[in-house]
């Protein structure tokens, strides 16, 4: 970054000013508040008065910079504003006198009414009275809301420097340090620092890495090139630390005692997995009750004709009175080296097969009693 004419220009603006503005435009990113609060805290360091403001409330994932709670929504350094809780009708009177080189405000109510509560009056400041404006990160003044839009005067009267990288800043300052090919706010503000031999410490080169692991998503981004890493060398050996990258938690299963089975969810087409339910364990089936068994009944019905009585071999008629004709045997094919197979003797079936054959063939009749 070649900025050393506008440098020049800063340390002129910035060695007899006694009041000096860091401001943010709304909605600030965490690079350009990581920025503006290392910023604040090296003129804070090197014994400038100044102050830090933005409209907009800080988010959660600030709460990691140094400083965020320095950060005000109404900035003034001039107008000394007390406030109270005031009911209407209750004051009589408002006065003031010097005694012993003391303002003493003198507030009297009407009677009936109770006197004012030291424990509620507040205190606070409006109105800016500086001579040195830093602005961080806006594109124009306008961008910086209600802070720019109730104090018009102090930014003509005062000298505006306008530090941004955007493409489209308007360059409203009086000195302009726009770099766009920067990869982060934070390091320009570093190089301004460093030019400006402002003070360093642990908690200024912090905010500055802080913002710009932010902004190049821990360093992953494309365009951060040489300038960047070599700026995150410089701020890691003036005492900064990398931020932890954030490691994909395991899935630990709970634990049970040794035997016990697994619970599997049910499965559901429509809702998705349904919890697991302990169903009533059904009693076992119970054999039914001995009754006095009864001999069976055998109804003999007359044969019919062409049918056999069972328990008898039916006579097998030969082939030819049933009316068979045997297959005409094809001659044999010539000789040619192949032998004819010889027809395997049918074995025939011994009398204990037969006379198996024919118990089951017969009905089976319970003669015994039941009677004990």
């Amino acid at each position: 970054m070649n900025n050393q004419p506008q440098i020049e220009e800063i340390k002129k603006a910035l060695d007899p000013a006694k009041s000096t503005f860091v401001l943010l435009p709304h909605n600030p990113s965490l690079d350009a508040t990581a920025a503006a609060l290392a910023l604040f805290l090296s003129l804070k360091e090197s014994g400038k008065d100044v102050f830090i403001g933005c409209t907009s409330k800080m988010r959660v994932e600030f709460s990691t910079l140094v400083g965020i709670d320095r950060i005000s929504e109404k900035i003034g350094n001039r107008n000394l504003i007390v406030s109270f809780d005031y009911a209407e009708d209750a004051i009589e009177k408002v006065s003031y006198n010097v005694q012993e080189e003391k303002f003493n405000l003198v507030i009297e109510p009407k009677s009936g009414h109770p006197p004012l509560d030291s424990k509620g009056v507040k205190f606070s400041y409006e109105g800016v009275e500086a001579q040195l404006i830093f602005i961080i990160g806006a594109k124009k003044l306008e961008d910086l809301g209600a802070l720019y839009e109730k104090e018009r005067h102090a930014f003509s009267e005062a000298t505006v420097i306008n530090i941004d990288r955007a493409t489209g800043n308007t360059n409203f300052g009086q000195i302009n340090v726009i770099n766009q090919g920067a990869a982060s706010m934070s390091e320009i503000v570093f190089q301004v620092i460093k030019k400006l031999n402002l003070p360093l410490n642990v908690d200024i080169t912090g905010n500055l890495l802080k913002g710009i692991e932010a902004q190049t998503q821990n360093l992953q981004a494309p365009f951060a090139g040489p300038d960047t890493f070599e700026t995150v060398a410089r701020l890691m050996r003036a005492g900064a630390k990398r931020s932890p990258t954030p490691q994909p938690q395991e899935r630990r299963w709970p634990s049970r005692a040794p035997g016990t089975p697994i619970p599997r969810p049910q499965m559901s087409p429509q809702r998705g997995p349904m919890p697991v339910q302990e169903r009533p364990t059904a009693p076992p089936p119970q054999p039914p009750a001995l009754t006095q068994l009864q001999e069976p009944e055998l109804k003999m019905q007359p044969l019919q004709k062409g049918q056999e009585p069972m328990g008898q071999t039916p006579v097998v008629q030969p082939a030819e009175q049933r009316g068979y004709q045997p297959r005409q045997q094809l001659a044999p094919p010539p000789d040619q080296g192949r032998q004819q197979r010889r027809e395997k003797p049918i074995r025939k079936k011994s009398q204990q097969s037969q006379q198996q054959q024919d118990d089951w063939n017969r009905p089976k009749i319970y003669t015994g009693s039941t009677k004990k």
